[in-house]
C-alpha cells in the first residue's frame, strides 16, 4: 500500500513546510491560535497519510492470486497452490481466483475439483469467457459433452477476440 501514497508526497511537502517554518516562529511569539492552526495542519496530513484507505485485506488477497498465477505460468505448482490456497482463505469469492485455482486442478488432473471452482467463478462473473472455455474442456474430459457444448457456444459468444481470428 505504501507505493500508492508516494505519489501524494510531493503535494504534501508545502504543508510540511509550512509547519516546519510556522511551529517554531509561533512557539517564540506564543501565539497559540496560529500554532495549534500549524500542528493541525501536521496531524491531518500526518493521518491522511497513515490512514488505510482501502481494505489490506482485498489486496493481499489479489497479491497471492498473482503470485499464484505466475508460479503457474513458470510450472511450479507446488507454490501456486500454496499461494492460491491463501488467497482463498482470505477472499473466496474472487473470479480470477478461481480460474487459477481451476486450471490449477486441471493441471493436477483433478476435474471434479476445477469443475467447482469454475462453477464459482462462472456465478461471481458470468461474463468472463475464459471460464466457460476451460469449463467446456472439463465436461468434455468428464464425458458430458452436450454441456461442455454449451459453454463453449458462450465462451465463443463472449471471446472478445472472436472477430479477428
Amino acid at each position: 500500500f505504501a507505493r500508492m501514497r508516494y505519489p501524494l508526497v510531493p503535494m504534501l511537502l508545502p504543508f510540511a513546510g509550512y509547519a516546519l517554518r510556522e511551529v517554531p516562529v509561533r512557539l517564540r511569539e506564543r501565539s497559540h491560535a496560529a500554532l495549534a492552526r500549524a500542528a493541525g495542519t501536521v496531524l491531518i496530513v500526518g493521518l491522511l497519510c497513515n490512514y488505510p484507505l482501502l481494505e489490506e485485506e482485498r489486496f493481499a488477497a489479489t497479491a497471492y492470486t498473482n503470485l499464484g498465477a505466475t508460479m503457474l505460468s513458470r510450472a511450479r505448482p507446488d507454490e501456486a497452490e500454496a499461494f492460491l490456497v491463501r488467497a482463498e482463505s482470505i477472499q473466496p469469492d474472487h473470479a480470477d481466483l478461481q480460474y487459477n485455482l481451476a486450471v490449477l486442478r486441471v493441471r493436477q488432473e483433478r476435474m471434479a475439483e476445477a469443475e467447482v471452482h469454475l462453477r464459482h467463478m462462472i456465478a461471481l462473473e458470468d461474463e468472463d469467457f475464459r471460464g466457460h472455455m476451460l469449463l467446456a474442456s472439463v465436461l468434455k474430459h468428464l464425458g458430458r459433452k452436450d454441456e461442455a457444448r454449451r459453454h463453449r457456444r458462450r465462451a465463443d459468444e463472449l471471446d472478445p477476440y472472436r472477430d479477428l481470428r
